[in-house]
């Protein structure tokens, strides 16, 4: 990636106890307006970068996509930012988690003097591209929402299907694992006898109860703004096989989505071989050049 072509400038997401800082990366010398991007993290306490071990995948999406002409806004996550702060909160959900900031954050960049108001898009991955749909209710300036390995099933269920897979590829994490699997198995308890207080895996129950009430097929399906749907064949958080296929098949009918997938890239849309694990975030490896020129080419045409 040659730097010069791109320009970086600090800003600050909201105000009050929960601002963040942070970054809007756009072309250098950009003589008009350009379309732009909010980047929406996934689970977990996330910096800007979205930092997975020496990884930095939202550091690859904001470099590669102003490179080819677009703005990006990404920031330090309310859970990172204000960790202890927000844990503390008795009563929250997915909404002042992840989806209150990303629509300060579209507010923010479309006000930026090098920004086209009027061609702003959300890039959600994981956790990010699950609610991107629920934020472009929030959010109607969106021009287009781009979804980048989005989850088709309920958070629970999917955390029960990766810890099945994490104990056949590491098997000698199995206690550990043990340990996860009765947490869910709690928090599920805890949902069906109806509990209206109470933290399970951290978090409150009014989040739990959010989680569980979502969906997110159903949620894009009456989205009328333009969406792009990303997914890694290598991805065994969220899965070609199960929840792309789902995305496809409840949006078929749909003119305005359109589909990638890419053979050998994994969650992080890094490219790697062979059977996929966590170990593999911990190999330097960078976004695709496919995934910044096919996200790019499309915010372009939209």
């Amino acid at each position: 990636m040659s730097l010069h072509k791109i320009e970086e400038t600090a800003v600050t997401v909201g105000e009050g106890r929960w601002q963040l800082p942070g970054i809007v990366t756009y072309p250098s010398r950009v003589r008009n307006p350009v379309a732009a991007a909010v980047l929406v993290h996934g689970s977990g306490p996330q910096d800007e970068d979205e930092t997975i071990g020496p990884n930095k995948p939202f550091r690859d999406l904001a470099h590669g996509l102003a490179a080819r002409g677009i703005a990006v806004l990404r920031y330090v996550k309310r859970t990172k930012q204000h960790g202890e702060q927000f844990v503390a909160e008795t009563d929250y959900t997915w909404y002042e988690e992840t989806e209150q900031d990303a629509c300060i954050a579209v507010a923010v960049l479309r006000s930026q003097p090098m920004v086209d108001a009027g061609r702003t898009f959300l890039i959600g991955h994981s956790l990010g591209a699950t609610l991107a749909p629920r934020i472009a209710g929030y959010a109607p300036a969106l021009r287009g929402v781009i979804m980048l390995a989005p989850m088709a099933r309920k958070l629970l269920d999917i955390m029960d299907f990766q810890f099945a897979y994490l104990r056949e590829v590491n098997p000698e994490n199995v206690a550990a694992i043990k340990q996860l699997e009765d947490a869910v198995a709690m928090t599920r308890k805890a949902l069906a006898a109806g509990a209206e207080t109470g933290r399970y895996m951290g978090a409150p129950i009014s989040y739990w109860r959010d989680v569980m009430s979502y969906d997110p097929v159903a949620t894009a399906a009456v989205v009328t703004k333009p969406m792009l749907i990303i997914q890694g064949a290598r991805d065994y958080q969220v899965r070609i096989d199960i929840d792309f296929r789902a995305f496809k098949a409840g949006l078929q009918h749909k003119c305005n989505v359109d589909f990638r997938s890419y053979r050998d890239l994994n969650h992080l849309f890094i490219s790697g071989s062979g059977k996929p694990s966590p170990a593999e975030y911990a190999v330097p490896g960078h976004v695709a050049p496919a995934v910044l020129r096919d996200i790019a080419s499309w915010i372009k045409r939209t």
